[in-house]
């Protein structure tokens, strides 16, 4: 049986758990090697958001099939805020130059992904 958190609560619990463990991974390897820390703080916020796209559900999501491939949010409007924040950070990283380009390329990739599920969540609503 997979994994599926449907709850506000466990999605919350899980943002949490993510952020901490992107600190943990990033941080203190970041102290040795400043390109190391953002690899392993990239490896491990893109983990983090492959796995809660994957588990999460939205209210009007069935619980038991996987999602689309495409599908990363429950409605478009969190798609379209997941874009924005993940375009912005992927951005402010590559202005910064050095180990953030490789990390803001991720962001911008996993921006457009937000925003790929937005847009076909939003048109698959309307022909419905």
């Amino acid at each position: 049986m997979s994994l599926r958190v449907v709850s506000a609560t466990g999605k919350a619990a899980y943002f949490v758990v993510a952020v901490a463990s992107v600190i943990v991974a990033a941080i203190p390897v970041g102290f040795l090697s400043p390109a190391i820390g953002a690899a392993t703080g990239t490896i491990a916020t893109a983990a983090a958001v492959v796995v809660a796209a994957r588990c999460f559900r939205g209210a009007d999501e069935p619980v038991a099939p996987p999602r689309h491939w495409w599908r990363m949010t429950g409605t478009p409007a969190a798609g379209y805020l997941g874009a924005v924040l993940f375009a912005v950070g992927g951005l402010c990283n590559i202005g910064a130059q050095g180990p953030g380009v490789a990390t803001g390329c991720v962001s911008l990739v996993i921006a457009g992904a937000f925003a790929l599920s937005a847009i076909r969540l939003g048109f698959w609503r309307r022909r419905r």
